[in-house]
């Protein structure tokens, strides 16, 4: 037997045991019965087993189910080009399938690196084909396309799982280097893709219970996301820029939401931070190579604005000090008690008007505050433009195009005298006011 092996063929529970060539080492066919497999493949040959079945040609249960590895088959093999277990399917199906009820489908385990380096690394599981590398699917779902390794999970399970204390899952593609501690590693050499989603819902996402969800880094473009195939190509040249969203002819390049409270001053949905003073927004329209600046915001906070702005509000009003308690649309006098402030109009005709209390500015000057300084203990009293005013018909009825002064009624204006002194007159009347007392629209203009 020093030149062959052993042949075996098994027919119902009996065993045949006979010497065979040296080109096998143990091969045969069997009928309902079992092979006992308890020698030293010692030729260096190749068993083989062939047979035509709807089933499992091999079958093999270890029913042990204590503590332990207890494996069913384990495949050892030398040499950096060799596998340990080799599935070949010569139609459609697949090379190797594993199932398990509970636990896991297949292990793979490699006493050096996870993957392959040019250091020598070994690997712990090696798919190869021109379509799928390597498939993982949870129940009976469908893992079409072409890839290296997927893992397919249906409705309710996980695709893809590694677990590591430094790189759960690596990817790398042309040599690409993958340094660092991290969940999911994606990195390729020049002119590749280190990561690639597409789904559709989310074909990338990244969540975090304290750090950073999503990080991208690069010496030119960090974190790009385009939409419906939208290009981007940087219009100025430079190709260079940390987040860029792209998206075509049919979406949004970039979209922020938020549920932080108003006037929170802690979040938003957009935020800029230029850490040198230089500007924080620009906006540009046209086309690369043909573009016109429109909008800019500089490190000051001042806005500059091409085409004008435009507001909800209708009237200029100065937060100023106040005194007492005001309402919008009341008017309002400069207070003598308190130089500086301001406060409920008192007498007919007063030269100290000074304005109304504004129900919505358009612009509101803060003087010397800063954007998140409260402005508690002012009122915005508006100095031109059209404003909601509190308006008494005491000196009789107001028609439109009244001039308006002080009323008595404090906080209230009525019609002026046929000829009213210089410094008296708030403004003029857009409503008439046949009685009584209401809010009126006023074009305040004081003189």
């Amino acid at each position: 037997m020093s030149r062959g092996f052993v042949k075996g063929v098994v027919v119902g529970s009996i065993v045949a045991v006979g010497v065979a060539s040296a080109a096998i080492a143990v091969a045969g066919t069997g009928v309902g019965g079992v092979f006992n497999l308890g020698q030293t493949n010692s030729v260096g040959a190749t068993s083989t087993l062939t047979g035509s079945t709807g089933g499992r040609m091999l079958v093999v249960t270890n029913t042990r189910t204590g503590s332990g590895k207890a494996s069913a088959i384990l495949g050892n093999a030398a040499g950096t080009s060799n596998p340990a277990v080799e599935g070949a399917n010569s139609s459609s199906g697949p090379g190797v399938e594993a199932t398990s009820v509970s636990g896991t489908g297949v292990v793979a385990q490699s006493q050096s690196n996870i993957g392959t380096d040019s250091t020598g690394g070994s690997i712990g599981v090696l798919g190869t084909s021109n379509a799928r590398g390597i498939v993982g699917r949870l129940g009976v779902i469908s893992c079409p396309g072409t890839y290296a390794v997927g893992g397919c999970g249906a409705a309710a399970g996980i695709g893809v799982l590694g677990d590591s204390t430094s790189r759960g899952v690596v990817g790398t593609l042309n040599n690409g280097s993958c340094p660092g501690t991290y969940a999911v590693g994606g990195c390729a050499g020049a002119g590749s893709t280190g990561v690639f989603g597409t789904s559709p819902t989310k074909g990338v996402f990244g969540t975090s219970s304290g750090g950073i969800g999503v990080h991208g880094d690069s010496t030119a473009r960090g974190v790009v996301g385009t939409l419906n195939g939208g290009s981007c190509s940087d219009p100025f040249g430079s190709g260079t820029y940390g987040t860029g969203g792209c998206g075509g002819s049919a979406g949004d390049g970039l979209f922020g939401l938020s549920d932080v409270g108003a006037n929170s001053f802690d979040a938003a949905a957009i935020r800029g931070l230029n850490t040198t003073g230089g500007d924080i927004f620009i906006g540009d329209i046209g086309n690369p190579g043909d573009l016109t600046r429109v909008v800019r915001i500089d490190g000051s906070g001042k806005g500059f604005f091409d085409g004008g702005t435009q507001s909800g509000g209708a009237d200029y009003a100065d937060s100023m000090p106040a005194s007492g308690t005001l309402r919008p649309g009341d008017v309002l006098a400069i207070d003598p008690r308190h130089p500086g402030r301001v406060a409920r109009s008192t007498g007919p005709s007063s030269t100290l008007v000074a304005g109304v209390y504004s129900t919505k500015p358009a612009v509101l000057g803060v003087g010397a505050h800063h954007l998140g300084q409260s402005l508690a203990g002012e009122a915005p009293v508006a100095l031109v433009g059209i404003v909601p005013t509190r308006v008494s018909a005491e000196n009789g009825a107001v028609r439109t195009g009244d001039l308006l002064v002080t009323a008595r009624t404090p906080g209230y204006a009525m019609k002026a005298p046929a000829r009213p002194a210089t410094g008296t007159v708030l403004g003029k009347a857009l409503q008439p006011l046949k009685r009584g007392r209401a809010l009126v629209l006023v074009l305040v203009t004081l003189r």
